[in-house]
């Protein structure tokens, strides 16, 4: 005999993802088995895959067991991290403000996938759990042990928020937006002769200096220019870093919106 569990997912959208998973338990229960494995969720509509969670609210009702949860692989690379522990015979319904990103750490580990595992505890026959959990999905690309991140930049036709002519590729999406994380460094490599004249720059503003914004220095190293070998723009981020736009200095239109 085993525990009768079951998983459905309400809700897998562009960034909103909502799941339910329930157990009617022999008294086998369950130990770190993965809810939430992110690999299989939907891309979003830039083709870019989900590789990590950040957990807005769980509903949790449990009878006669406790259920805990946690971030498989975090600590990288064995171990996982507790998330929340929900005791025996209890209706919670939490809300998490700020959320719970990736990790215990604030930020996803470098070998750590950002998957949800539960456990049960103190599991009997007929002992029974109800959890939804609801995340807004994210589409960072892992950095490598540096913790720096890069992506490659190319200019070709297409078609962004913005214009249908000259745009910005970013691994081959047209004109991404990218929400940036504290405390880690952001390379655009702007090596391809395609960007020559057209050097990537960030601002607060979307599309810049071109909709009456500033140009974004704090943290910004820029290397060679743009179209030659070795060429980047790079922005080391803080806690204090804010929303960022990236842009053509030369031409509206060319970047995220």
């Amino acid at each position: 005999m085993v525990d009768a569990v079951s998983s459905q997912v309400l809700q897998d959208g562009e960034r909103q993802y909502i799941a339910k998973f329930t157990n009617i338990s022999d008294g086998t229960g369950e130990s770190k088995v993965t809810k939430i494995d992110v690999s299989t969720l939907a891309p979003n509509s830039f083709g870019l895959a989900c590789n990590g969670l950040k957990i807005t609210k769980v509903v949790c009702q449990t009878y006669d067991m406790g259920v805990d949860l946690f971030w498989v692989g975090d600590p990288s690379p064995a171990g996982d991290a507790l998330i929340a522990s929900y005791p025996q015979g209890q209706l919670y319904d939490v809300p998490y403000s700020p959320f719970l990103p990736y990790n215990a750490s604030g930020i996803r580990g470098v070998d750590e996938a950002g998957n949800v595992a539960l456990s049960t505890r103190n599991a009997s026959s007929g002992d029974t759990y109800t959890v939804i959990i609801h995340a807004i999905k994210e589409y960072h690309r892992p950095a490598d042990v540096s913790g720096l991140v890069s992506y490659n930049v190319a200019v070709a036709t297409g078609t962004n928020s913005y214009i249908t002519g000259n745009v910005f590729y970013v691994d081959e999406v047209i004109s991404p937006h990218f929400t940036f994380e504290a405390n880690r460094s952001y390379r655009f490599i702007q090596s391809d002769n395609s960007n020559n004249g057209h050097p990537l720059r960030f601002s607060t503003t979307p599309n810049g200096t071109h909709a009456g914004g500033a140009e974004y220095t704090d943290g910004v190293t820029i290397n060679n220019t743009a179209g030659t070998t070795g060429a980047f723009t790079q922005i080391d981020t803080t806690d204090a870093t804010p929303t960022l736009y990236y842009y053509c200095s030369n031409h509206t239109g060319m970047g995220d919106a």
